[in-house]
């Protein structure tokens, strides 16, 4: 039955981890959220420095055999903010990738590939009470650091799953974003007129169905969401109390994860597919509360008219919790821990490999060393119902103001024959990144 080679498409309905470790700490999506005052308190900085290029170069190769490569490729990095006539502040935040042989990501054994990311080009005018930003931007909606619950309106990179840092995993989208704020409440508004979707090897996902199914006659119709004909929208309000404070998300969005259908069953010898982008809505309401040294995190989310591949398409509605803490030891060290449990509100007790209940935790300790300029990250990844386990050791080391190196392994473990962490067992990885700062 080659449908059941489509239990890959139960990861995209899991919550999304990407776990190169080394890049989680000092993640902040809040980067849009500042007035005019603020921008010119530092407009001299802006002034004196405003753009950053950040040249890079990554090996890395299969743990188990040394001489294997998995990623080889060279990127550059352009990050660039200015204060532009004292009222409008101009953003730009992309990267182009310049893949070499040996890269898992090449397509069709090329030898050399280029390929770019964009995270964000925007334009914003603010105030004191107001602020409004439109171009591409990356948006998180959840307060999860790791795990996804609400976090769903932004485009994801996975084309290197598990090894993409979490500030270049988030793919920005065309985004019109207007923000009020009040002494204690926040309130914003986002609208897509071009939504777009989570990003695969090759690009549309026929590649990750020819490798799972072993065919690579495959072909398929990818029925991305046409521009300026689809849209999205996001209503967001927070209120702040000491210590701590409320969100509340409403959203009608569209899938980033494509479900697949086999369109030409007579013919057996080429297998064709299209994709489907749905539409659902989404309730979210979440919870911060700072208690000396421990940030407490909730999140609640729920899902109507979520889709599942079973293998048939099936509709199911959805709730999700997540709770997590926060520990920073006065800056020596600091802990993380989150629990997600995804519940489909569906009669069937098992769709696919996807249980009806999905648990999972992530935990992440890290800790600086030599005054700061070395730092040690450990992260655990653990699937309650499969026992499936990622878990990441780095080191980062800056040699100086410019320089930097990261080394990081990887390790998958997946001993469920159902369980969609096969896919990812031999995906084990140590790789080198070497990075230079201008």
């Amino acid at each position: 039955m080659p449908f059941k080679k489509l239990f890959f498409m139960a990861i995209l309905s899991l919550p999304s981890c990407i776990v190169t470790a080394s890049e989680l700490e000092g993640l902040d999506e809040s980067e849009l959220d500042f007035s005019i005052e603020e921008l010119e308190n530092r407009d001299e900085e802006i002034t004196s420095d405003p753009w950053t290029m950040i040249f890079s170069w990554q090996n890395g190769v299969d743990i188990s055999a040394l001489d294997s490569v998995r990623s080889h490729r060279f990127d550059a990095r352009l990050d660039w903010g200015q204060l532009l006539f004292n009222d409008y502040f101009f953003k730009i935040d992309g990267k182009a990738i310049i893949r070499l042989p040996g890269d898992d990501n090449l397509e069709n054994n090329k030898k050399i590939e280029f390929d770019g990311r964009l995270k964000t080009l925007f334009l914003q005018k603010s105030s004191d009470l107001w602020s409004f930003t439109a171009g591409f931007q990356a948006l998180t909606l959840g307060e999860m650091d790791t795990l996804q619950v609400t976090d769903l309106l932004s485009p994801w990179d996975y084309s290197e799953f598990a090894f993409t840092a979490p500030e270049d995993a988030r793919l920005g989208q065309l985004l019109f974003n207007a923000e009020w704020y009040f002494e204690q409440n926040f309130w914003q508004i986002l609208y897509s007129p071009w939504p777009l979707s989570n990003r695969y090897p090759g690009g549309d996902g026929r590649v990750l169905i020819q490798q799972l199914l072993g065919d690579e006659s495959i072909t398929v119709n990818d029925n991305q969401p046409e521009r300026f004909k689809n849209h999205e929208i996001v209503l967001k309000w927070k209120k702040s109390f000491p210590g701590s404070d409320v969100t509340l998300v409403y959203a009608n969005l569209l899938s980033n994860d494509p479900l697949f259908t086999l369109i030409n069953t007579e013919n057996k010898a080429t297998k064709q597919f299209e994709t489907e982008y749905f539409r659902f809505n989404l309730f979210s309401a979440s919870l911060n509360y700072s208690a000396g040294n421990i940030l407490w995190k909730m999140e609640s989310a729920y899902k109507q008219r979520m889709k599942y591949q079973a293998p048939l398409i099936l509709e199911s509605n959805a709730w999700d919790l997540a709770i997590g803490a926060d520990y920073d030891a006065n800056g020596a060290w600091s802990l993380s821990l989150e629990i997600l449990n995804q519940h489909l509100l569906t009669s069937e007790k098992k769709i696919l490999t996807l249980n009806k209940n999905n648990t999972q935790i992530v935990a992440r300790w890290s800790k600086n060393w030599l005054n700061e300029t070395l730092r040690s990250v450990i992260f655990i990844s653990y699937q309650l119902q499969y026992k499936d386990t990622i878990t990441s050791l780095s080191f980062d080391y800056a040699l100086d103001d410019d320089w930097q190196v990261a080394w990081v392994a990887t390790v998958f473990d997946s001993t469920d024959a159902q369980s969609p962490g096969q896919l990812t067992k031999d995906w084990d990885q140590v790789s080198l990144r070497i990075s230079f700062a201008y």
